[in-house]
C-alpha cells in the first residue's frame, strides 16, 4: 500500500534586504484561464460594433450598454492578469504587517500597526467563496487564510491559501508580530 503523497504550501517564504517575506502567488484555475481569452475576444468584438454604432449616431441605450460592457471587459482582463502574474506577500516591519497585492512591477501596500493587530489566527474559507475562485483583490475582504483584529474590523489576507497553509503562515508572522497580536485560539 502506497502513501498519498504530501502537496508543497503554495506560498514561498523569500530572504530579503527588509527580512523575510512570504509571497502567495494567484491560483491558477485552468478552466478560467483558457476561458477568458476566447470570451474577451468576442466581448471586444460586441464592444467594438457597439461603439462603432455610436458614432454612427446609434441611440443612448447603446452609450448605457457600452459603459456596462467596460466595466465588464475590465473585471474579465484583471482576472486574467491577476492570475497569470499576480501575487500577495506578507512581511514584517519593525513589529508593523506590511500587507501587498502585486501584479508584474504595480503593487498596492497596506501597512498595519503590529501593536493594534489582535487575534492573529487562520481562517477557513467559507465554502460558497471557495467555489466562485474569485482572485485575490476581488475576494481578500470577505475571506483569507489568515485573520486578524485590526481596531473595529476583521482584516481577511492570504485569499490564495487554504485553512492548513494559514496556519503555517501564522505560525511564522506570530513571533515577529508584538505579542498582543497572538490569538486565544488558533483557528475561527
Amino acid at each position: 500500500m502506497a502513501y498519498e503523497p504530501l502537496r508543497k504550501a503554495r506560498y514561498r517564504v523569500e530572504t530579503g534586504e527588509t527580512g523575510e517575506l512570504i509571497r502567495i502567488p494567484a491560483r491558477k484555475r485552468l478552466f478560467v484561464m483558457l476561458f477568458l481569452p476566447v470570451w474577451l475576444t468576442g466581448w471586444t468584438a460586441g464592444g467594438i460594433a457597439a461603439a462603432t454604432q455610436v458614432v454612427q449616431g446609434a441611440s443612448g441605450f447603446l452609450v448605457v450598454w457600452l459603459c456596462f460592457w467596460l466595466v465588464g471587459w475590465v473585471f474579465a482582463a484583471g482576472v486574467l492578469v491577476w492570475m497569470l502574474f499576480g501575487a500577495e506577500t506578507l512581511r514584517v516591519d519593525r513589529g508593523d504587517l506590511v500587507v501587498a497585492l502585486a501584479i508584474g512591477p504595480w503593487s498596492r501596500s497596506k501597512v498595519y500597526n503590529g501593536r493594534e493587530i489582535r487575534q492573529l489566527r487562520a481562517s477557513a474559507q467559507p465554502a460558497w467563496l471557495a467555489q466562485l475562485q474569485l482572485p485575490s483583490p476581488l475576494s481578500g475582504a470577505l475571506s483569507g487564510a489568515v485573520k486578524f483584529d485590526y481596531g473595529a474590523r476583521t482584516i481577511h489576507v492570504a485569499g490564495g491559501l487554504d485553512e492548513v497553509e494559514g496556519r503555517l503562515v501564522v505560525g511564522r508572522l506570530a513571533g515577529k508580530l508584538p505579542p498582543s497580536a497572538q490569538a486565544e485560539t488558533a483557528l475561527t
